[in-house]
């Protein structure tokens, strides 16, 4: 089943954050690791399933996907939709992102 893949304000903001401090070292690897990220969620649309369940959320609709070793995309699963929440650093506390506010 299709779903289809939206992001919240503030995951916008966690992306392009990540955006702008790659590129102030290498303009080109920053469009092409967030392209990637991109391309990771947009592929949730079809198997949405495959991220890991969130151990610090404990809830069966909040998963995750780890990108390049060093990133949480973490993204909620509902029947027609996902909705991606954070982009986080691996090191980062999830709990805290979480309740952040754009």
């Amino acid at each position: 089943m299709e779903r289809k893949v939206t992001w919240l304000r503030i995951a916008i903001q966690d992306l392009q954050s990540l955006y702008d401090y790659i590129a102030q070292d290498d303009p080109r690897n920053a469009r092409e690791f967030t392209d990637k990220i991109v391309a990771a969620s947009r592929s949730l649309s079809n198997s949405a399933e495959r991220g890991h369940l969130v151990e610090e959320v404990n809830r069966p609709d909040h998963r995750q996907i780890i990108i390049d070793k060093n990133y949480r995309l973490i993204y909620r699963v509902t029947k027609n939709t996902v909705q991606i929440r954070r982009l986080i650093r691996c090191s980062r506390d999830l709990r805290t992102a979480l309740k952040q506010k754009p």
